[in-house]
């Protein structure tokens, strides 16, 4: 499958709306934007996930992914991002860049939708060429 937009992402997280803990998760893309893997990497309790970049570029390095996209879901139903999304998405995009991995979005998702990183600015553009040729993420 090919993921071009957020909502291209959304059925692969459909599952993780209702939750009652905080799961937090990543799909990883090839350079054509084709999911090659997506696994939850943390499971926390009921409004907060301790994550752990490590864990997450050794994933995403493991599976040779071109580009990710972070997920995770807030049990509370709140669509907007905590402080601690934030910090933390910006964190992730720095490593990211570090190793030449295009952070494509980060998504979170509740009972009463979905909130995208990308959508709503918060990520900086791409500057991965094969991403772009490939049709971007929009």
């Amino acid at each position: 499958m090919t993921v071009r937009s957020p909502k291209d992402a959304l059925p692969f997280l459909s599952m993780y709306r209702n939750k009652r803990q905080e799961y937090f998760g990543i799909i990883c893309l090839d350079s054509g934007l084709n999911v090659i893997s997506k696994k939850v990497l943390f499971v926390g309790g009921i409004n907060r996930c301790l994550v752990d970049p490590r864990i997450i570029f050794w994933y995403v390095c493991k599976h040779s992914a071109s580009g990710v996209i972070l997920f995770h879901n807030h049990p509370s139903g709140t669509l907007a991002p905590t402080d601690y999304d934030i910090d933390l998405t910006k964190s992730l995009q720095k490593g990211c860049d570090t190793l030449g991995i295009t952070l494509a979005d980060h998504i979170i998702v509740t009972k009463h939708g979905y909130y995208s990183f990308r959508e709503h600015d918060l990520l900086k553009e791409t500057e991965d060429k094969e991403l772009k040729i490939a049709g971007g993420i929009k």
